[in-house]
Order: C-alpha cells, then sequence, then structure tokens
C-alpha cells in the first residue's frame, strides 16, 4: 500500500511541476507578444511625418525670422519683438494669433502641409501690413533623413 501511495504522490508532483512549467512559457509567450505588439514596426515611425516649428518675429514693420519650412507638419512660433501691438494672420485670415503685446508669443499649428505651398502672411493691425507687415511663408520639399 506505502508503494501506491509513494506513486500516487510522485504522480501529483510531477503534474504539478508539468503545469509550474505550462505556466511560466506561457507567461513568457505573453511577455514576447506584448513586447512585439508595443515595439511595432520601427520603419512606420521613420515615415511619419517630420514636425517642424518655424519661429516668426514681428516688429515695427517687418516680418521676419524662419520664414519657410520642409513638407510634413508645420507649427509656427510667433514673437512680438516690436514695442507695439502686433498679430500674424494667414492667408484668407481664418488663421491667425491673438493681438501679441510687446514681448510675447504665441504658437499656431498649420498642419500637414505639402512641398510648393506658399502661405501669404502679414499683421492685420490697421496699417501694419501697408507699411510693410507681409510676407510669403513657403512649404519646401521635405529633407531626407540621414
Amino acid at each position: 500500500m506505502s508503494a501506491m501511495k509513494s506513486t500516487q504522490r510522485n504522480f501529483g508532483f510531477a503534474s504539478l511541476s508539468v503545469g509550474v512549467v505550462l505556466l511560466y512559457l506561457l507567461g513568457v509567450g505573453i511577455i514576447v507578444v506584448t513586447v512585439v505588439a508595443v515595439g511595432g514596426d520601427k520603419t512606420a515611425s521613420a515615415t511619419a511625418p517630420v514636425s517642424t516649428t518655424a519661429t516668426i518675429n514681428l516688429s515695427e514693420f517687418k516680418i521676419s525670422g524662419t520664414l519657410s519650412a520642409p513638407a510634413g507638419k508645420v507649427v509656427l512660433l510667433v514673437k512680438n519683438t516690436g514695442s507695439v501691438d502686433h498679430n500674424l494672420t494667414i492667408g484668407d485670415g481664418k488663421i491667425a494669433t491673438r493681438m501679441l503685446g510687446a514681448g510675447t508669443e504665441q504658437s499656431i499649428s498649420l498642419g500637414n502641409l505639402t512641398a510648393g505651398t506658399k502661405l501669404e502672411i502679414f499683421c492685420s493691425v490697421p496699417g501694419h501690413k501697408e507699411a510693410g507687415m507681409s510676407a510669403t511663408f513657403t512649404v519646401t520639399a521635405a529633407s531626407s533623413p540621414a
């Protein structure tokens, strides 16, 4: 009878051991699948649109700074470096900064722009555009990754 109990104990221990090993392998499998899924395809990030921030300076009575950017997501950082209020208006006026006091700034996103896009930019404070506060912002071909 004791030989039978010993065999049952060994069988129970073996079953428990197999169960632990299977549970371990299942856990490792889940970790591998998660790492692969989260890591993703590295080539996808290489083709994502490049984000460029162009700094535009407003002063009496000119617009200067980075007046071009490569194709992709473009953000303008508009700074009033002058001594009176200015704003930056783009094209037909649907996109514009708020009125910027001297020394203030505002970022505005232009979204994804394609090469060849030319945008008229100007200060819409009465008389400022006519005094020289206008320029063209140009989108160039996207630069190739190194």
